[in-house]
């Protein structure tokens, strides 16, 4: 079978979801998303049980809260929040081989899908500067969700650019992985899926609760 996608009117609009829920009575549903909150997640509550995919420790009002870093949590929390690198949700088709070459030559740049604080935009600006000055021969590619507000921008800070490569809403990243020789991201599930593969990483800190998980990580 193939997945549907339903898309909300607004941000903090769950409704195609509810009527989802009503109509497949279904048992719970697996929540992964930038615009979560209480007020949402108490509706849907109403209507199936709800497991969170968190990268902070924020304690929301679900049944269960799955995070793939290491949290440290008081007794208090542990009981509904399962946290660790082995809850990582990370694909059984992703190649662990990986073998460091001399010659670098092709470099990811994955901010998150969403990048809402587009990080990606000024990440481009900085490697123009660095490849008109030294002239590397590198090719760059960059992914993004097509719900990303930074797409429209980020097509034309590449166009005509034959360097640099947009993928949007790729969901198998298994190819991708295998031609790159190094990657420029944040942490995040993305994250434990290069690490998981092996291959290095620049990794830059995009919101604030990451700087617990830099000093958890050792970066």
């Amino acid at each position: 079978k193939k997945d549907k996608i339903y898309y909300e009117s607004k941000e903090n609009s769950c409704g195609k979801l509810k009527s989802f829920i009503k109509k497949n009575k279904t048992s719970f549903i697996i929540f992964d998303s930038n615009w979560l909150n209480d007020f949402k997640i108490s509706q849907l509550r109403k209507l199936s049980r709800v497991i969170v995919l968190s990268d902070t420790k924020k304690i929301y009002n679900a049944n269960l809260i799955i995070s793939s870093h290491p949290f440290k949590l008081n007794n208090k929390r542990k009981k509904y929040f399962l946290t660790g690198p082995k809850y990582s949700i990370i694909s059984e088709k992703l190649n662990k081989k990986y073998y460091i070459k001399k010659n670098k030559k092709n470099i990811l740049l994955s901010m998150g899908s969403i990048d809402s604080k587009g990080l990606t935009l000024k990440i481009i600006i900085a490697l123009k500067k660095i490849l008109k000055k030294y002239n590397y021969d590198i090719k760059i590619i960059i992914l993004l969700s097509s719900l990303s507000p930074i797409v429209s921008e980020t097509k034309n800070k590449i166009r005509n650019d034959k360097r640099f490569s947009l993928l949007i809403d790729k969901a198998h990243l298994s190819n991708i992985y295998s031609n790159v020789d190094f990657a420029i991201g944040s942490l995040g599930v993305s994250f434990l899926e290069r690490l998981y593969v092996g291959i290095p990483s620049l990794v830059i800190r995009s919101e604030e609760h990451t700087s617990e998980l830099q000093s958890l990580t050792n970066l």
